[in-house]
């Protein structure tokens, strides 16, 4: 059969003819991908005719102004979906783009681990981490000022970064800087993207400080912890291996240090293991190795913590934990720390993440206990401890003796004291629009951001009782998670202010101080919110911290014995996403009303090798089914997300998308498989969050040359069950498409059941599943969820490999 096109095809007696007479744009192409500011090309390749005629000409529609020809140039100018249309003479080719709006959302100061340093000594290489949207591949200009306290500023160091790849970006505080600065420099940054339009660009960064830099010997922050420094161990196993990781600055990479692990106990403390010759890294960083197993002795829930010397057992000691587990000081146990007690009453740790705290006889939580203590002991300060607290304004009136009413806040300003606080917290009107997300901006302007709106986020509807405690975790969990902003600490002209350098670390997530019974640190963090407590400020009168201390000692008993006079409901740290007493909570956000769903319910990734069926958790298990080309050290590349399911659990589609390719009956390898095409593109992008690689050193971003311009398909594996059929459009997410199984898994089956999920692009580059899927890593997993895994794998493996009907 012969295809015929013009008006001299030949005719033939089985063939179909017709004719075209008008040229027209079949596809058009972008030169890259559409952001906010950038210019970008448009080109037709394609026409139903190769050729223009002298009189056809190529329109292009969706911009401000008209604009032909083959090859086009534009801006786009605001962020979201523009449609552009190419055409001729008919319809043409329209297609909807997405264009980027890149964010600069802050800048932080690192070490090479890309942890959080707030010192620094000249000479030393540090790191910036940009926390951003739509710059990567963008040419930057970043420029390093020092806070002169003056009417201006001096820029003291300026870095082209060419092609932005969203790493660290490497520093070296060389001499030049210093030769600007002079001895002491305070350090902030400012960046712009010169190829486009950025939010963020000119702003200073960080957000909440400056790096302080001067030669100054110290180790200023450490933790016992893991080998990145990320994860902080509170109660650890003989058997696990812990790193003792500093901050440091002012100490050369040459010099030798000692560090020493004592025991607490009466009298001196005896030190059960050293090491010599211990050093500094170019980036100020001290990572030592510690191999619990080599105390001989071996105490349950013994407290180490460290001591680092100058050159040897008789040098300067430069850093003494002295036993305080808020700094580099841990419990050690016999035993699996994380899988055998978690009856232990402390804060049982993985990461910076509680895991779980046990209920009492009573059934009373006992980290919910806590802070409902601490809250208590505030507001006995303030003199609102009693029913009518929650409705008494600064100076003693009522609300109702103003009209006003548990509405909303009472917006009472009260002369004699220059205050607009209220309740049983002493809330300030303009702290109270700020939990509605309103903030003043550089020029006093009030300015609104959603990601800023507690109110909203966190359902408080009113100003009534219940919702007056709730407002104060908020203040514990967002106010102060950033230490506070130069001008706290100095005046103009540059001289300390009196009484604040003790504020030097006070900053945090209150509700973990206190769940962590850091008190002495809650008490004092809290102290910059409530001028009634000891150490505040703002010159008012305080109470001790002893009569706090006891106070909060006599609430806790009241509370663990279920008396409260609180209106907070049982399991309200829930709410705020603590995991506690029982499961632990990881945020799932259910993107544009509800068309984003996860691919299993309770997303969580498997803690078990296959074959691993003593059920003794491992290093290995816990980052064996993430995204890597080292996840499984290096034996293959893992390209998805091993997602714990229990076999013939229900799996989804996680946006509205069309099944283009099923593998059934199994195969080895992945088993019985599913294939989708995303149709819902714009859902599935919104859905994307800044993931942090849980582990660094075994996990990847994405694979090179990983486009999601293009089409974007969803792979899942090892399925029991297929319910749909190639072709079908998922558009009701809320059904299943499969059950989950171990299909395709050779060598007598697996220990650790699961759905292996890929990202895809059209040309089969993937990337981490974890920046979509708000899966639960084995430090945010419950002890029952683990416990699930745990019997699993003892149970023996499971053995399906062509699935099951």
């Amino acid at each position: 059969m012969a295809n015929a096109f013009g008006s001299k095809a030949k005719h033939e007696e089985d063939d179909w003819h017709f004719e075209v007479k008008h040229n027209d744009v079949v596809s058009f192409s972008l030169s890259g991908t559409p952001k906010v500011g950038k210019p970008i090309i448009a080109t037709v390749n394609k026409m139903i005719f190769p050729d223009l005629l002298a009189n056809e000409t190529i329109y292009w529609h969706g911009f401000s102004n008209a604009i032909t020809g083959k090859t086009v140039t534009f801006t786009p100018r605001n962020p979201g979906i523009l449609s552009i249309t190419s055409k001729i003479n008919g319809k043409g080719v329209t297609k909807n783009i997405q264009v980027i709006q890149a964010v600069i959302n802050n800048i932080t100061f690192t070490d090479s681990q890309g942890n959080k340093i707030e010192k620094a000594s000249w000479g030393q290489d540090i790191n910036l981490w940009m926390e951003q949207s739509g710059l990567e591949g963008e040419k930057l200009n970043i420029i390093l000022w020092d806070d002169d306290l003056g009417p201006t500023d001096d820029p003291v160091k300026i870095i082209a970064v060419d092609s932005y790849n969203g790493t660290l970006i490497p520093v070296t505080l060389d001499p030049s800087m210093k030769g600007k600065t002079g001895a002491h420099g305070e350090i902030y940054i400012k960046v712009s993207a010169p190829e486009l339009i950025a939010i963020g660009e000119g702003k200073d960064f960080p957000t909440s400080y400056k790096l302080d830099v001067e030669d100054v010997k110290e180790i200023y922050s450490a933790i016992i912890g893991s080998a990145d420094g990320k994860e902080k161990h509170t109660l650890v196993d003989y058997d696990e291996v812990s790193y003792f990781y500093a901050h440091t600055r002012g100490i050369k990479p040459t010099e030798n240090l000692y560090l020493e692990i004592p025991k607490v106990v009466f009298g001196s403390d005896p030190v059960l293991l050293y090491s010599k010759n211990v050093k500094v890294d170019k980036s100020g960083v001290i990572r030592e190795k510690i191999v619990w197993n080599n105390i001989k002795n071996k105490v349950n829930l013994l407290t180490v913590y460290s001591i680092v010397k100058e050159k040897d057992a008789d040098g300067k000691v430069l850093y003494d934990a002295d036993g305080d587990l808020g700094m580099a000081a841990t419990k050690l146990q016999k035993g699996s720390s994380l899988a055998k007690q978690v009856g232990y009453t402390g804060a049982v740790k993985a990461g910076s993440d509680v895991i779980q705290h046990p209920s009492n006889e009573n059934g009373i939580c006992e980290c919910e206990a806590k802070v409902r203590a601490f809250m208590r002991m505030l507001r006995k300060g303030e003199g609102t401890q009693d029913e009518g607290g929650y409705s008494r304004i600064v100076g003693g009136s009522t609300f109702a003796s103003h009209g006003k009413d548990f509405s909303d806040h009472p917006k009472i300003y009260i002369s004699a004291h220059d205050s607009t606080a209220a309740g049983a917290y002493q809330i300030m009107q303009d702290t109270f629009k700020g939990f509605q997300g309103y903030y003043l901006d550089q020029n006093k302007n009030w300015q609104y951001s959603e990601k800023l709106n507690y109110i909203k986020q966190y359902k408080i509807n009113s100003f009534d009782q219940e919702s007056q405690d709730k407002l104060c975790i908020v203040i514990f969990k967002h106010n102060y998670v950033g230490k506070r902003a130069h001008s706290f600490f100095y005046k103009e002209d540059g001289t300390p202010r009196a009484g604040r350098a003790k504020f030097n670390n006070a900053f945090g997530d209150i509700v973990k101080m206190i769940i962590d019974d850091d008190f002495d640190k809650a008490i004092l963090t809290s102290s910059l919110c409530w001028a009634s407590l000891p150490d505040a400020p703002y010159g008012q009168p305080t109470g001790t911290k002893a009569e706090c201390k006891a106070n909060y000692e006599k609430f806790l008993k009241e509370e663990l014995a279920g008396k409260s006079d609180l209106h907070l409901k049982k399991g309200f740290l829930k709410d705020f996403d603590y995991g506690c007493c029982g499961e632990s909570t990881i945020s799932q956000p259910q993107s544009n009303n509800g068309k984003w769903r996860n691919p299993v319910d309770n997303p969580m990734c498997t803690i078990f090798t296959q074959s691993q069926t003593n059920g003794i958790i491992n290093l290995a298990g816990k980052h064996w089914g993430l995204f890597g080309t080292n996840a499984r050290n290096g034996t293959r590349p893992h390209k998805g997300l091993d997602l714990f399911v229990i076999p013939g659990s229900s799996v989804y589609s996680c946006v509205k998308a069309e099944v283009t390719n099923i593998v059934d009956p199994a195969t080895a390898g992945y088993g019985k498989s599913i294939t989708l095409k995303i149709i819902d593109k714009e859902t599935f992008l919104a859905h994307k969050r800044e993931y942090q690689l849980k582990y660094p050193d075994k996990e990847d971003k994405k694979d090179s040359g990983y486009n999601e311009d293009g089409d974007i398909y969803l792979f899942y594996g090892h399925l029991r069950k297929v319910l749909v059929k190639e072709g079908d459009v998922i558009d009701d997410i809320s059904k299943p498409i499969a059950l989950s199984g171990v299909s395709g898994v050779q060598s007598g089956g697996t220990c650790a059941p699961h759905v292996h999920f890929e990202i895809r692009d059209a040309n089969k580059k993937r990337c981490n599943p974890g920046y979509y899927v708000y899966y639960k890593s084995y430090d945010d997993q419950s002890q029952t969820e683990r416990d699930t895994q745990i019997k699993t794998a003892q149970n023996g493996k499971i053995n399906e490999f062509g699935g099951k009907e």
